[in-house]
């Protein structure tokens, strides 16, 4: 499954936000959208999930037009990890992300032994299954963040879209939930801060500032000195891990 951006242009409050961006992310490739708070990052991924109508331009999903679709029929194929998970009601975990199944379900069909499967699977996935009866609301920011991915897994989606997915997890499993993603096989278009992180996961990187795609290609042509400091406004050094032989960067005063 593919997805299409071709050049989408979104307003706010009367104010352009994106401007004329394309983009593409190929069955099983992790794509990431890099760049500074108010890039429009954020902006550009709720066009893609269909909670923001652009102004101009097109959102393919294998041909499809995800704005004029209907959104059960792209919920059966896209899946949404986002930034903020607050919710006035509580639920267990386990109904949670039983939420994940409904997509797949008509109107009054019911839970299936299949759906629980396919709902703890998700939680031994993000190590969550030992709060599958807990609420949702005893947990801490990162634990929802894991139980909104295992939600996604069990969605069973061919394209997943996060934004931001790692800001509330530690290191431990911000690695972890980016190493389950990976391991899903699907295609993935992600929102990221973190470079090295970005690098480390990413086969393909979209670079945004004030808007538009500045720069584009794998990770090791695009995180160059030149174009972080441009983009981020700071004075860098990137450099090869000397242990993990990966992507580094020294931020410098």
């Amino acid at each position: 499954m593919s997805l299409t951006v071709e050049h989408v242009f979104i307003n706010l409050s009367g104010k352009e936000i994106v401007r004329d961006v394309s983009l593409q992310v190929t069955q099983g490739s992790f794509v990431g959208l890099i760049g500074p708070n108010g890039s429009g990052k954020s902006t550009l991924l709720r066009a893609v999930y269909k909670v923001l109508p652009p102004k101009k331009g097109n959102i393919l999903l294998d041909g499809r037009d995800v704005v004029q679709a209907n959104p059960k029929v792209i919920a059966t194929s896209m899946a949404v990890v986002g930034q903020f998970n607050d919710l006035e009601f509580d639920f267990t975990v386990i109904e949670m992300v039983m939420m994940g199944r409904n997509p797949h379900k008509s109107m009054l069909e019911g839970d299936s032994s299949r759906d629980f499967e396919i709902a703890e699977s998700a939680l031994r996935q993000v190590d969550l299954l030992d709060y599958a009866h807990r609420s949702f609301l005893s947990l801490s920011g990162g634990e929802r963040q894991r139980v909104i991915l295992a939600r996604a897994i069990a969605q069973q989606p061919k394209l997943l879209v996060l934004d931001e997915p790692t800001n509330h997890l530690d290191i431990k499993f911000q690695i972890h939930m980016l190493s389950v993603v990976k391991a899903l096989g699907v295609g993935v278009l992600a929102a990221l801060h973190d470079l090295e992180l970005a690098a480390e996961y990413c086969d393909y990187l979209y670079v945004l500032n004030h808007g538009q795609v500045v720069a584009d290609g794998e990770p090791a042509a695009v995180l160059t000195k030149g174009l972080i400091e441009k983009v981020y406004g700071v004075h860098c050094e990137p450099y090869v891990n000397p242990v993990t032989g990966g992507f580094a960067v020294a931020y410098l005063r």
